[in-house]
């Protein structure tokens, strides 16, 4: 069952909950991020992550309640194009910032090594 959890920090989650020895597992979690004209909008809490729950001690846990239908039915459409395109979407840029980095790294060894040449030094 979809389930909202509000910790002691102030933040809000949305998953399915189910508690094991004084602890709360939120499988499937989003971060529910309340905007300062009202609105509030839904984060993958794990986009770069493999895992697919996050652990609370109970006793972080002030409240739990079950959402309205329309925001279940909005989390449950977050959760999947967060899945299924954004999280493609981020590691792709996390792919092609390595790939930059890696070519900005092979400059600057053939820059100093150029450099090392005319002025008679080695780089190891």
């Amino acid at each position: 069952m979809i389930t909202v959890v509000k910790v002691n920090n102030g933040d809000e989650f949305i998953g399915t909950l189910k508690e094991v020895d004084g602890y709360m597992i939120i499988n499937k979690p989003m971060h529910i991020v309340k905007i300062s004209d009202g609105a509030m909008h839904l984060r993958d809490t794990l986009m770069l992550s493999d895992d697919t729950d996050i652990l609370l001690p109970s006793a972080s846990v002030l409240t739990t309640y079950t959402p309205i239908d329309e925001l279940k039915e909005y989390y449950t459409k977050a959760y999947y194009y967060a899945k299924t395109y954004t999280k493609q979407l981020v590691v792709s840029q996390i792919q092609m910032s390595i790939s930059d980095m890696e070519q900005m790294i092979r400059e600057d060894e053939k820059h100093y090594k150029n450099l090392a040449t005319k002025t008679g030094n080695t780089i190891q």
